[in-house]
């Protein structure tokens, strides 16, 4: 079920273009987690990225020692994400 949500998100993003630029800033606490865009790599934390269109996006964001934040997203305009990542229990 997960992998058709996914592929349902990825599809809408080129779909519903618009002809405006959006820009996504991207924060975490702790900073320098890495960000994946629809599966692929965007950078680490802090992030400002540009030339997006409206759309669906899965976000996901991982830092070695907690847990993996993961979200679906519809960008209608320029959009921040302050992401809080919680630590893993210890013995993980």
């Amino acid at each position: 079920m997960k992998s058709n949500l996914a592929l349902a998100l990825i599809l809408s993003s080129f779909s519903i273009a618009s002809a405006d630029s959006l820009e996504l800033r991207i924060s975490s606490k702790p900073a320098d987690a890495h960000v994946f865009i629809n599966g692929k790599s965007a950078g680490q934390t802090p992030l400002s990225l540009k030339d997006f269109t409206a759309g669906g996006y899965l976000i996901r964001v991982e830092k070695a020692g907690h847990k993996t934040w993961k979200k679906a997203v519809q960008l209608t305009g320029t959009s921040s994400l302050e992401i809080k990542l919680d630590p893993l229990p210890i013995g993980t």
